[in-house]
């Protein structure tokens, strides 16, 4: 049997390519920015793009009865999530934050089922109990020795959990809206939310000392890691569904690892290359359905 791939799956891995590039990108950004200020910055310079695509676009705006939805989406899955994934890649590398981000799909499955939107098998739960064996591999041997990356590993996790959340409740406003919509909505009430956390940096700022790199760094991450991504994700969400979206986070860390290997020369190791595996096992596992006979 031929595999059915839809033209959704090929934006999907086109932005795992996106995504992967980004960390070593933003790491390599806010190495001459200051954090807050380099993530506010591309927050708001994609932001006025969401803007203007809505503008374009001429899409009606939700409902009154669904902006309370749209507001708590966008201080999960926007502001939250932003101000832990930057904490994360400052302190940790770009091989753990994107292994961790990799969980994705587990987050997803656990979220779905505790809203009851989704039965965990046996297997189910071997995969989750094996991805976080992963998880372990990557993070938890490094305890004792570097706790300042273990804070940051603990900041992405917290990152994936946000993005979970988003991603399963985003589900439903996506039956009624468009993916620009809600998308650029909740991304624009998430980047007001943020800027105020990037203020006292931003005025501190030697603004000569910034090179032409940092800049298209900081470009680059707001054009396609936030707006092209954001949108094919939340495109794919309501195509294909929040599992299947999901499970594309997983193969993100594969080019995010070479890239900060051949870029940043960042050790990859036996342990992370063990963690991995077991992640991507995990997660295999946790997209095995099972099949009864109808009699």
């Amino acid at each position: 049997m031929r595999p059915h791939v839809k033209p959704i799956d090929g934006l999907l891995l086109l932005m795992t390519i996106l995504w992967g590039s980004n960390f070593s990108i933003v790491k390599v950004a806010i190495s001459e920015f200051p954090a807050f200020a380099f993530n506010t910055i591309r927050m708001a310079i994609a932001a006025i793009l969401f803007l203007g695509l809505l503008r374009f676009s001429r899409e009606p705006l939700p409902s009154r009865s669904d902006w309370p939805t749209l507001v708590g989406l966008a201080i999960v899955g926007h502001f939250f999530y932003q101000l832990c994934f930057i904490e994360g890649i400052v302190r940790t590398s770009v091989s753990n934050s994107s292994l961790i981000l990799g969980l994705t799909p587990v987050f997803v499955a656990i979220v779905m089922l505790c809203r009851g939107a989704a039965k965990v098998s046996a297997v189910h739960w071997l995969g989750i109990s094996l991805s976080f064996a992963g998880l372990y591999l990557i993070v938890g041997r490094q305890a004792s020795v570097a706790m300042d990356s273990v804070i940051g590993d603990v900041f992405m996790l917290g990152a994936v959990l946000c993005w979970a959340v988003y991603t399963v409740f985003a589900k439903k406003l996506l039956t009624k809206y468009s993916p620009l919509v809600v998308t650029a909505c909740t991304f624009i009430i998430g980047t007001v939310l943020f800027l105020p956390l990037g203020f006292v940096e931003l005025v501190q700022i030697d603004w000569m000392t910034i090179s032409g790199s940092a800049w298209a760094g900081l470009t680059y991450s707001a054009i396609f890691a936030l707006v092209v991504s954001y949108l094919i994700w939340c495109t794919a969400v309501q195509r294909i569904g929040s599992a299947r979206t999901s499970i594309y986070g997983n193969v993100v860390p594969v080019p995010a690892m070479i890239i900060a290997t051949l870029w940043l020369d960042e050790p990859i190791g036996f342990a992370k290359v063990a963690g991995a595996l077991a992640i991507l096992v995990g997660v295999g596992l946790t997209k095995i359905q099972r099949v009864t006979r109808s009699v």
